[in-house]
C-alpha cells in the first residue's frame, strides 16, 4: 500500500469512529425533504484533488463535473467555500448521476 492510501483509510476511519461524516450529514438535511438529503457516510469516497476549475473536479485521476448545488464542508461540520478544494487537498465527496455533489475537505491535523 501507498502512503497515501494509507493516509486516506486512517482519515477515512477516524472520520466514521468520530462521527463527524454523520453530523455534516444532519447539518446538511435540516429542513430538506426526505428524498433530497444527503447518502450515507457509507456512500462517500476518498481521494485527493489534482484539480478544480470550470464545474469540474478531478480527484485520484479522474475529472468529475460538479453538481450546480454542490455543498463543501471541512471534517469539522462546519460550511466551505468551494475555493477550499485546492490541489492536493484530501477530501471525501460524493457522486450523485455523474456529478459530485457533496465534498468534505479533511482539514490537516
Amino acid at each position: 500500500m501507498t502512503r497515501t492510501t494509507l493516509v486516506t483509510a486512517g482519515v477515512v476511519a477516524a472520520l466514521w469512529c468520530m462521527g463527524l461524516t454523520d453530523r455534516v450529514r444532519a447539518h446538511e438535511d435540516e429542513g430538506k425533504p426526505q428524498q433530497a438529503r444527503a447518502t450515507p457516510s457509507a456512500a462517500m469516497q476518498t481521494g485527493m484533488v489534482s484539480s478544480v476549475n470550470s464545474g469540474q473536479i478531478r480527484v485520484n485521476d479522474t475529472n468529475y463535473p460538479l453538481d450546480a448545488a454542490v455543498s463543501v464542508s471541512d471534517d469539522e461540520g462546519h460550511p466551505r467555500d468551494l475555493n477550499a478544494v485546492v490541489p492536493e487537498t484530501q477530501i471525501l465527496y460524493h457522486v450523485h448521476r455523474g456529478h459530485v455533489d457533496h465534498i468534505v475537505v479533511v482539514l490537516p491535523k
